[in-house]
């Protein structure tokens, strides 16, 4: 049925004199089939509204029905079966898109979000304006809950889906991470490739629902212009619908947080210093599955964390994280400062996605394995804080201090006196210096340094052997 056909027939209704009425009832339900299809505006409603009550016997209440319906459809461009669906159509009648961030893009302005309320605000007053049971804003909010929810698994399953392991797809590796570190040591190289490569194989299983606690965060370091948050940003361009870039300021703010709950990548740019709190709160958060998390004006309620961490920065991560206790769960990853010129080439020739697909995520990850954990561990503790008395361990070893046995009261004095220099703040005294020292040496953190029981008195001795 055209558009002609309606305007004539409504103008034909219109016609009629004052109290005609039209008792045909299947002619008149023809004409409210035309206005379904052919009315385009809220005017037209109204004109096609008022004519049927006025020249049809139509009942009152089948009547408020159809002007309902119409009004949705014009508002929705379809007629909603439940408040979920009204939801759907407004959404799409309206170009809303909904990232997997949970960013609310406004299709008016390029580059703007909305916020939850607004939208909430504007689907209630498309049900004031349509009226009947959609003007009620309780179960319009929580259908707007459950949509989002829609949303979420279906921009999930195609996140994971743009970053599947492909068997074909090229391994542009080794051409990228030569660009990114330079003419380095081999086994650095080993170790650079598989905490990047074992990050993006985290990210397509904790985003998929499977629980991996072997999370370490790849911190890119240099200085600044070197081209690392080009690189990053290229890098994570087939990722970006999952992308949240924050401080560790997020780590103070409730708010913030639930991005660890939704966002399959938190990237830490231009890392600062952290002080302990923070430092243990991000180990904390790195090696849980859960985190009991408080909703804004919510219950806290125990939420899953489906976050992986990458960072980049100018400090030494010795430097972000003054702690003691290691950074077992950072790796840090020094940029080739030359990065920068070769970066239009990589970018021009190799696709990124290509770094996302090639890593095979139904195999082990490229972290699994003693032998690539102890390779880590050995240039981690190189980028470790280390505390006073590692430094004066490192220091005695390199001046050949106590390179003949000697007890640990007579180290500690040697110790009182080099600290009183470099690391006056220091309080340690000999019965926590015994403690600490007795650690140090356990955990192989202290060099060339070694110990023995005396011969006859069977008290410890150590020396440092420099030989």
């Amino acid at each position: 049925m055209t558009k002609e056909l309606f305007l004539e027939t409504l103008e034909q209704y219109m016609s009629l004199p004052e109290g005609a009425k039209v008792t045909d009832t299947a002619a008149a339900a023809r004409f409210m089939e035309l206005a379904m299809d052919h009315s385009e505006t809220m005017q037209d409603v109204e004109i096609v509204s008022d004519v049927l009550e006025d020249h049809t016997t139509i009942k009152a209440t089948k009547l408020r029905e159809f002007r309902m319906k119409l009004r949705a459809k014009i508002k929705l461009g379809g007629v909603p079966t439940d408040h979920v669906d009204f939801v759907r159509k407004w959404c799409a009648k309206n170009n809303i898109e909904i990232s997997l961030d949970k960013r609310i893009k406004d299709p008016e302005w390029t580059g703007k979000d909305l916020s939850d309320s607004t939208i909430r605000q504007r689907i209630y007053l498309a049900g004031v304006d349509i009226g009947g049971r959609w003007a009620d804003k309780a179960p319009l909010d929580a259908a707007w809950a459950v949509f989002k929810s829609e949303v979420e698994r279906q921009e999930s399953r195609r996140f994971l889906a743009a970053i599947a392991h492909c068997p074909t797809a090229p391994d542009p590796w080794d051409r990228v991470l030569r660009a990114l570190l330079g003419d380095v040591d081999p086994d650095y190289f080993t170790a650079c490739s598989a905490v990047l490569r074992g990050a993006v194989h985290r990210v397509k299983l904790v985003t998929d629902g499977t629980m991996v606690r072997n999370h370490i965060m790849p911190y890119l370091r240099s200085r600044q212009g070197t081209g690392k948050s080009t690189f990053m940003a290229w890098f994570f361009g087939p990722v970006s619908g999952g992308l949240t870039e924050t401080t560790f300021d997020m780590f103070a703010h409730t708010e913030t947080l639930q991005a660890l709950t939704y966002s399959p990548i938190i990237f830490f740019d231009e890392v600062a210093r952290a002080d302990k709190a923070d430092a243990n709160t991000v180990k904390n958060v790195m090696t849980s599955e859960t985190k009991q998390m408080r909703k804004l004006y919510g219950e806290a309620t125990k939420q899953r964390i489906v976050s992986t961490f990458f960072g980049a920065g100018n400090l030494n991560l010795a430097e972000v994280f003054t702690d003691d206790t290691g950074s077992r769960r950072f790796f840090q990853i020094d940029v080739n400062p030359n990065l920068l010129e070769l970066l239009p080439t990589i970018m021009q020739e190799i696709d990124p996605a290509d770094l996302w697909r090639s890593v095979d995520e139904t195999k082990p990850s490229p972290l699994d394995g003693a032998d690539i954990i102890e390779l880590l561990q050995s240039f981690q503790a190189e980028q470790k804080n280390k505390t006073p008395l590692e430094s004066y361990l490192d220091y005695a070893e390199h001046n050949h201090i106590h390179t003949n046995w000697t007890t640990v009261d007579e180290v500690f004095k040697a110790y009182a006196e080099w600290r009183s220099i470099y690391f006056p703040s220091d309080r340690t005294d000999l019965n926590r210096f015994r403690n600490t020292f007795a650690r140090v040496l356990k955990d192989g953190y202290a060099g060339k340094w070694v110990d023995r029981k005396h011969p006859k008195t069977r008290r410890m001795e150590y020396r440092c052997d420099t030989r």
